[in-house]
């Protein structure tokens, strides 16, 4: 019975999303939702009826139909940010959360943070700042007074006032901290729709997996990019059994070789042809900013990158690998961010590609670049879905709102995690169904033909 109360407060949710996005879409005025598909040829798909619930299905059925064609694409990857974590507890680091606010003021940080935050630009609200570009800056300052402070690491700031390394130092560790709390996800205190993820926080992100390993066995293997720190992927693929490519090799100790990208898997000869056949269930899984897992360490003649991963349960090291850290203070980008920045470029710039972006915001310049550039490919298709609009990513919609090759699905409803993997992303017994059906069809028409052929004479 209670399993019955919560299935039906989900439908009531999921219908008053429904209501709210057919009514935003109709008026012409409100772009909070917005839908904005095009097919192979450039062509707007969607065409609205007079009847609502029609309408809302045939939509529906169009959106899965989006999605099916582009999976079938030769090179699929996604790009995902924060907005598919946070279902499980994760913050927004779009802006500085209070929760590491509060953590800078308890730390006895806050009179240093205020006085850097003074020169910033956005300073006006503490909230405005980026949390990534605040840690950046942190970074670059640090570099500042090592370089050009005093033999004691102290700088002048203004007339009458110094900032010393240490305080530098101690702020970057606190924030660094506070980032490695609110990204470590499944967090089932901040968990949305508790009840739905009660049993298993992982299932959404496991049927994820599961539908895009769907894809026929003889096209490239699925991408997926990740601004997020957390290890929600990884997680899901080891509870499904999926090997996932993500640049490191090892068992025990495992260290950082990125030619792994370049190894596949394929089953061993078992005919007397001498033919191997390539193993499926397998994903190529990309870092960008790095990993709550990534620890830095001392190279030597095995781990010449010094850089390894942990196992099980993570933990806050004072060496993790957190972006935009770079590993030499003289690189603006440092490894191993640049390597994972030169393979996205590598992968998105493949002919016959989409990419499927979720939950990002576009606040990355990195990685706006990179995309940026793919869209100088004639093929390359980009897909956006989001919950809500960020500053930047409206900024995007209005410099190339016009471009047949990009799709957006913006809002409540078509923005959802939840509801984007388990309404509209078609599952493999749908693809199953539909090419069943095909073939079905196909057999019927050549068969009128044949009949129209034989009238005719």
């Amino acid at each position: 019975m209670e399993e019955i109360k919560k299935e039906n407060l989900q439908k009531e949710d999921l219908n008053e999303a429904k209501e709210k996005f057919i009514s935003a879409y109709r008026n012409s005025n409100e772009k909070k939702h917005l839908l904005k598909l095009f097919d192979k040829v450039g062509k707007e798909i969607i065409e609205p009826t007079d009847d609502d619930n029609k309408w809302f299905d045939e939509l529906k059925l169009r959106i899965k139909c989006f999605f099916q064609e582009a999976l079938k694409l030769d090179t699929v990857s996604f790009l995902f940010g924060t907005g598919s974590s946070m279902p499980l507890g994760a913050d927004s680091i779009y802006k500085i959360p209070d929760t590491i606010y509060s953590k800078i003021k308890e730390e006895g940080l806050k009179n240093i943070h205020d006085r850097i935050n003074s020169c910033h630009e956005k300073a006006t609200n503490n909230e405005d700042m980026n949390l990534e570009e605040y840690l950046g800056n942190l970074v670059r300052l640090k570099n500042v007074i090592n370089k050009f402070g005093s033999t004691k690491g102290i700088i002048k700031f203004h007339e009458d006032s110094d900032i010393e390394i240490n305080g530098v130092n101690s702020l970057i560790e606190t924030v660094k901290e506070g980032l490695f709390d609110i990204c470590n996800v499944p967090n089932t205190e901040k968990i949305i729709e508790g009840d739905f993820y009660e049993n298993d926080p992982l299932r959404v992100h496991k049927e994820f997996i599961k539908k895009i390993l769907a894809r026929p066995i003889n096209l490239k293997r699925v991408s997926i990019f990740t601004t997020n720190y957390d290890i929600v992927f990884e997680n899901a693929m080891d509870e499904l059994g999926v090997i996932y490519i993500d640049g490191f090799v090892g068992n025990i100790k495992r260290i950082f070789k990125p030619e792994v990208y370049n190894y596949d898997y394929y089953f061993p000869a078992s005919t007397t042809e001498g033919r191997v056949h390539r193993l499926d269930k397998v994903i190529h899984l990309y870092k960008l900013h790095g990993s709550l897992n990534w620890l830095e360490c001392t190279p030597d003649a095995k781990n010449i990158f010094g850089i390894e991963q942990t196992k099980g349960t993570v933990k806050y090291n004072k060496g993790i690998l957190i972006y935009p850290q770079p590993m030499k203070e003289e690189e603006t980008l440092g490894f191993p961010y640049s390597e994972m920045f030169r393979r996205f470029a590598n992968v998105i710039q493949q002919p016959q590609n989409v990419l499927i972006v979720y939950g990002y915001g576009f606040g990355d310049e990195h990685v706006n670049r990179v995309i940026f550039n793919a869209l100088s490919i004639s093929t390359f298709q980009l897909v956006v879905i989001s919950y809500d609009w960020t500053p930047k990513l409206k900024e995007f919609y209005e410099k190339i709102r016009e471009d047949p090759r990009i799709s957006f699905l913006i809002g409540r409803y078509l923005g959802d995690w939840k509801n984007l993997v388990t309404n509209l992303l078609p599952d493999v017994k749908q693809l199953e169904l539909e090419g069943n059906i095909l073939k079905t069809m196909k057999k019927l028409r050549g068969k009128d033909k044949e009949e129209e052929e034989t009238n005719g004479k």
